[in-house]
């Protein structure tokens, strides 16, 4: 099976060029034994103090929230780029609490919207793809549907660090039914068809063989094609699977519903569905998402560079 190397320690990764990672790993072990109310606020601040100190993709974050809310002044847009820094602050607390706090930790931290339908795929033991996107939240919600659910599997690309992809792949293969490398599709629909959940996040701008282009907020983007067709070959269910941080630390947990849509007759179609229900989710909490990916890039001679 196409899944990820093995977590086995290399001696190698001791050399002292390594040691500022390996504070960082250290860093996020302290922050998880944080109070998550504590937690977070402590990855507010980190996440305000990154958007003073380190502007890193504040002019990406700018112009795809130019052309996705094109009504907004510069005013809004700035406010909204300070509140997602301060968004992946407590992400990085949130990707901490995730992979260090023991499972009692997340037990009652979500309110969830769509129960029935988990109930009713578990008990057809059918295969499902959980249909989520990119936002500062994910870790933590994926933590929360584990402990609270059901186990399921998740797809894998490697850190450029060699410390980072170490630590995130002994935590991944200890969390999750299987780690499944990016490109490992046979092994995407094996598992599906065998009755697993596996979460995916195909929202962002990765061009490969079934990409499309299709409006993501009424602006043409590469998007994914292959949904319907990994789903028609598994037998699988669609299920998507998005998420809201609430100001009071809780997050609310939304399934579905599930679209009949994804049968592969319409790749641009399906890849047009998909965006919307990431916008859709987006509207809600804009600061949540992942701005600072180039969202608009590769998309051919047909569309002019968005970041020129």
């Amino acid at each position: 099976m196409n899944t990820v190397p093995s977590s086995d320690f290399n001696w190698r990764l001791l050399a002292p060029w390594h040691w500022p990672m390996w504070l960082g790993i250290g860093l996020l072990r302290l922050m998880a034994l944080l109070p998550h109310r504590v937690g977070l606020a402590t990855g507010k601040g980190l996440g305000l103090f990154l958007h003073f100190v380190f502007p890193y993709r504040q002019k990406i974050a700018d112009r795809n929230l130019q052309l996705c809310f094109p009504d907004w002044d510069r005013s809004r847009r700035k406010q909204v780029i300070r509140d997602n820094y301060a968004s992946m602050g407590m992400g990085v607390y949130e990707l901490a609490a995730a992979w260090f706090k023991p499972g009692k930790a997340f037990h009652d931290l979500a309110d969830f919207e769509g129960l029935e339908l988990v109930q009713q795929l578990r008990a057809e033991k059918r295969g499902v793809i959980l249909l989520g996107g990119h936002f500062t939240t994910v870790e933590m919600i994926g933590r929360i549907f584990l402990e609270t659910f059901h186990s399921f599997s998740c797809l894998y690309r490697k850190p450029n660090n060699p410390v980072l992809a170490h630590v995130m792949t002994r935590q991944r293969n200890r969390l999750a039914d299987h780690v499944i490398h990016q490109d490992g599709i046979q092994d995407f629909v094996r598992l599906l068809r065998q009755g697993k959940w596996i979460w995916y996040a195909p929202d962002q701008a990765k061009s490969f063989k079934y990409s499309v282009i299709a409006p993501f907020f009424n602006e043409p983007a590469v998007s994914n094609g292959a949904t319907g067709r990994i789903a028609k070959m598994s037998k699988a269910v669609v299920l998507p699977f998005f998420s809201v941080r609430q100001a009071n630390g809780r997050y609310r947990v939304r399934f579905g519903p599930v679209s009949e849509q994804f049968d592969g007759s319409d790749p641009a179609a399906e890849g047009a569905e998909i965006n919307r229900l990431v916008a859709d989710c987006i509207r809600e909490a804009p600061e949540q998402y992942l701005w600072l990916h180039k969202r608009f890039k590769h998309r051919g001679d047909a569309h002019p560079d968005a970041y020129v």
